[in-house]
């Protein structure tokens, strides 16, 4: 049974995550939840964009970040525990999160707004660690996508979609095998030079 959104760790973020207490099960609702709430404040600061640090590059960093909290423990657990559970899990969230990702990345209301902050005394201005964030937004925007037509963006998304599941594929193959991989030395020959500690 899912764990409703209000018991759910993965939606607390936390400095130091609650390990002992985040489950696979936790994992679907927990994103899908965010991802719904994130669709909502995209779409909010796209019906309003404000071409200036704190009413762009802020809102968008913070409706973002219980995204990359939670999709960052699926993907530690998934790296430390690899069950069929968490498996299963990313395996039904990858898509959603990579959509999600387009979206903001394709957002023609957002990257007109960055453009803006970007040519005004404001970005000019902006002191460097910032001044940076706003260039790979920029960056990010243009290798997501946001300038191309219709029909290649949606080409582009579905080999992005592809791309992102046969990583996923083949870094659990990659896993499994290294798992199943055996090797039996029985004699003094095929340990020979290998160190005491070893041996």
């Amino acid at each position: 049974m899912n764990a409703a959104p209000a018991d759910n760790p993965l939606l607390t973020p936390t400095r130091t995550p609650p390990f002992d207490r985040i489950e696979a099960a936790h994992a679907v609702p927990a994103v899908e939840h965010i991802l719904n709430e994130a669709e909502a404040a995209v779409a909010r600061l796209e019906a309003a964009p404000e071409p200036t640090w704190a009413g762009l590059m802020e809102p968008l960093y913070r409706l973002q970040e219980p995204l990359g909290y939670a999709w960052g423990l699926v993907h530690h657990f998934l790296a430390a525990l690899n069950s069929d559970a968490w498996r299963e899990a990313e395996r039904a969230l990858q898509p959603k999160v990579v959509a999600f990702s387009l979206r903001v990345g394709q957002s023609e209301p957002l990257y007109r707004a960055m453009q803006a902050l970007d040519a005004s005394a404001e970005g000019r201005a902006l002191p460097g660690p910032r001044r940076r964030v706003l260039e790979s937004a920029l960056r990010a925007a243009r290798l997501s996508g946001v300038g191309l037509p219709p029909e290649p963006r949606a080409a582009f998304n579905a080999v992005q979609t592809e791309l992102a599941e046969l990583s996923t594929r083949f870094q659990n193959n990659v896993l499994d095998a290294t798992k199943a991989f055996s090797l039996d030395l029985v004699s003094r020959e095929e340990v020979a030079g290998l160190p005491p500690s070893l041996l």
